[in-house]
């Protein structure tokens, strides 16, 4: 990857290269979905270029967060937790990754609720107590409504 970045503009590879990783994310299996995330973030690491960086973003909330689907909604939330493993917590609230996070913790869908409380424990660590309190106070009664949520699959959570 990073041998890619060197020798040709990231503009020119960006569209076409990300293009490529989304449609794995969207219609491959669980090893493919995997990489190409892992791929995705990788990339967005080796990006030194802002302007590429908040389209990238800004089209991971498109596709996947306000995706009608909720196995996208779900790939949102593995995206995110990846990205919380590498970037820091002013790149997250820049960005605002963490906000479209907490919005998926009231989704109609039980599989989309039960891998949000899979990653809460990655999103507390992202939010900082003097900077993103209004986000902690949604994080704290989104998730005392889901520990009263009487779904089974949330209930096992």
């Amino acid at each position: 990857m990073i041998r890619c970045i060197e020798f040709f503009d990231i503009r020119e590879i960006a569209d076409k290269y990300v293009t490529f990783l989304f449609g794995r994310i969207s219609r491959c299996i669980n090893e493919v979905r995997a990489l190409a995330m892992d791929h995705l973030v990788l990339f967005l690491q080796d990006c030194h270029v802002s302007q590429i960086t908040a389209n990238i973003i800004k089209r991971i909330g498109t596709e996947f967060q306000s995706s009608p689907t909720s196995l996208n909604r779900v790939r949102f939330l593995e995206i995110y937790k990846k990205l919380t493993d590498v970037f820091s917590r002013n790149f997250l609230r820049n960005h605002k990754l963490n906000d479209l996070a907490i919005k998926l913790a009231s989704d109609k869908t039980s599989i989309v609720k039960k891998k949000f409380l899979e990653i809460a424990f990655n999103l507390r660590i992202m939010l900082s107590d003097e900077e993103d309190g209004i986000l902690l106070v949604q994080l704290r009664e989104v998730l005392n409504r889901l520990c009263n949520d009487k779904t089974k699959d949330i209930a096992k959570v």
